[in-house]
């Protein structure tokens, strides 16, 4: 019995296993739509597709493309945001209740890269958030 579970959660049953969320995978140009780079992130893995988020070159906004595992005609690289995600995690994590950070940082976790705009947005939000909150209470809550 052990033997059929091991089987069927085998890359060979189940072509889905060898998906990681938040992997990183280089494209061949066919596979993709042609206005997108070549590198697409794993950003949901459902029961019938792997769904990878793109970078339109063009307009620099997310195109996100559901492909069957048979249809993924690219390898595996190694995420060089892999430091700002994890950034990007612990923001999410500290601002929780602040809705629009939550929108703007779920957004950004899709993209298989972010542009040096998008790493200043997360730098300035890590560095001056917390000074802004303070100066808004003072002005906004002073006792007259």
């Amino acid at each position: 019995m052990g033997e059929i579970i091991d089987l069927s959660n085998s890359s060979k049953r189940n072509p889905f296993s060898k998906y990681k969320l938040w992997d990183v995978y280089s494209f061949s140009k066919k596979a993709i739509p042609s206005d997108c780079g070549s590198i697409g992130r794993v950003i949901e893995i459902t029961y019938d597709y792997v769904v990878f988020g793109f970078r339109n070159i063009t307009t620099r906004r997310l195109v996100v493309v559901n492909l069957h595992p048979r249809d993924i005609h690219a390898k595996l690289i190694s995420d060089y945001y892999a430091q700002i995600r994890s950034r990007i995690f612990a923001l999410m994590n500290k601002y929780s209740d602040v809705y629009p950070l939550m929108v703007t940082f779920e957004h950004a976790l899709k993209f298989p890269d972010l542009t040096i705009e998008e790493v200043a947005f997360v730098d300035s939000v890590e560095l001056h958030f917390d000074d802004n909150l303070r100066e808004t209470k003072r002005s906004h809550f002073k006792v007259l």
